[in-house]
């Protein structure tokens, strides 16, 4: 009888253990997907903007509003780079309709999403991190 209560508290330690380690490990993991995501996925990734050449300094601002354009650093007289805040498809979708825009670039225009370009993303990653954005 003692060995099968010794046996008995084993396996509820491991027990114990296992639903310590598990949740833990979940959050690790969930926090270093965050990390990941924020830090080289699509919100870290700039995009470049070339508005048309009618478009006033006002209407660009207006624009920039509108579509989650943030950040905005002149390149060229009428090409800009932003973080782009509104990423969802709808959202690419009007920004790459909207005729006060010209051009872009680090946006997918077939997938609607914006492109990574990090030279130290393995494939892998870049894929993972595509993949996390289309589900946001």
């Amino acid at each position: 009888m003692p060995q099968l209560v010794h046996q008995m508290w084993r396996v509820r330690n491991a027990l114990q253990h296992v639903l310590l380690v598990l949740p833990v490990s979940m959050f690790a993991a969930a926090a270093f997907l965050a990390w990941l995501y924020l830090s080289h996925g699509p919100p870290a990734q700039r995009v470049h903007v070339r508005w048309a050449p009618t478009v006033s300094i006002s209407e660009r601002a207006q624009s920039e509003r509108e579509h989650g354009l943030v950040d905005g650093v002149a390149l060229e007289k009428r090409t800009w780079q932003y973080f782009l805040r509104k990423r969802s498809r709808t959202e690419i979708q009007q920004l790459l309709s909207d005729r006060r825009v010209e051009d872009t670039f680090h946006i997918n225009r077939a997938a609607l999403r914006v492109e990574l370009d990090s030279e130290d993303l393995s494939p892998r990653m870049r894929a993972l991190l595509n993949r996390i954005d289309s589900v946001n």
